[in-house]
């Protein structure tokens, strides 16, 4: 369940990135400090980041 998650919220960071192209990214909910706004670079950089991690777990996805 948590891999279809963290690749639904890759996919809609993807679409953001699309629409807006500088974006917000919060994956740390811990501190209260306001985000930095991201460059499509850095944002390009976690969003493959989280598909990297979440496909192997995927049932029935082979690369």
């Amino acid at each position: 369940m948590i891999a279809e998650l963290r690749t639904l919220r890759a996919f809609a960071l993807y679409k953001a990135v699309d629409l807006f192209g500088n974006i917000l990214i919060i994956l740390d909910f811990t501190g209260t400090d306001l985000p930095e706004q991201l460059t499509r670079t850095e944002a390009f950089s976690i969003i493959e980041q989280e598909l990297l991690e979440s496909t192997p777990k995927l049932t029935g996805i082979t690369q």
